[in-house]
């Protein structure tokens, strides 16, 4: 699991002349989303709560190369619910691509928490629900708060980008109707 809480499948074998652990089947595509590159650095840990999992981290060494691109991963039209019962309704297939797969404990469903950036660097702590009825995630703490302040109506459009190195996510918002 890397420090977004993504699931990363890997199979790690032991190559025993050079006491090093080989990595295969979706290293690539990690390397590929991080944008690694020689002399970064990677950090296994174990999982406490999982003894056959590990946590896997990075720290880039050429600060310099680090490319500023953002990536769109989620867009969406808000709906007179998402904007009147003060939650952000997220369908599972689009979810899946940027949040962590549900998970339970205890026979319910965890809370995810997400940490999202705004235009003015503002930072919102924000909490997503599964809801297996509707198999959707729901954000709702905190969602209120960022619809108040910037005066979201339906229709208006909010999207979601990651950054291959920060650990939250930037969001934005485009207004249909000018106030």
């Amino acid at each position: 699991m890397d420090h977004k809480k993504r699931m990363w499948n890997m199979k790690a074998s032991l190559d025993e002349l050079s006491s090093s652990y080989l990595f295969s089947e979706n290293w690539d595509k990690y390397l590929n989303k991080y944008e690694l590159e020689p002399e970064d650095v990677i950090f296994l840990y174990e999982d406490s709560s999982d003894d056959k999992r590990l946590l896997i981290e990075f720290h880039k060494r050429k600060l310099h190369n680090i490319n500023p691109r953002k990536f769109l991963v989620y867009k969406k039209s808000l709906t007179r619910d998402d904007v009147f019962y003060r939650r952000l309704v997220i369908p599972l297939e689009d979810a899946v691509e940027f949040l962590p797969e549900p998970s339970k404990y205890r026979g319910r469903y965890e809370f995810t928490e997400l940490k999202l950036m705004d235009h003015e660097k503002q930072m919102w702590n924000m909490r997503a629900s599964f809801y297996k009825e509707c198999s959707s995630y729901l954000v709702w703490e905190n969602w209120d708060k960022y619809l108040n302040k910037y005066e979201l109506e339906p229709e208006d459009v909010i999207l979601f980008y990651e950054d291959p190195i920060d650990t939250h996510f930037l969001i934005e918002f485009q207004k249909i109707k000018e106030v």
